[in-house]
């Protein structure tokens, strides 16, 4: 925990200082290297939601029956045989 907050201050510090990581990197004796990978890490913190599960619902894919003139069905596709079944369509 103390090294996040050391590396954290360390990111604002070169942030608010308008130096480039180069200039930044001689001036403290920090090797560039080393700031690009916190400022890679830190907008990959930034971009992950929290937690370890992000829930994924896949889009319903739905068909159209057409019934007659003016009967127009949408249904799920898991539940289409349970449909035609109820209309009487044989498979």
């Amino acid at each position: 925990m103390r090294r996040e907050t050391a590396n954290a201050r360390l990111l604002k510090e070169l942030k608010n200082s308008g130096q480039s990581v180069s200039e930044f990197s001689q001036e403290h004796g920090i090797p560039t290297t080393r700031l690009y990978g916190l400022t890679r890490r830190e907008r990959e913190r930034q971009r992950k939601p929290e937690g370890n599960f992000v829930r994924v619902i896949p889009p319903t894919q739905k068909v159209q029956i057409v019934v007659g003139e003016n009967i127009r069905l949408e249904v799920p596709v898991e539940q289409l045989r349970e449909v035609i079944t109820a209309l009487g369509i044989a498979l």
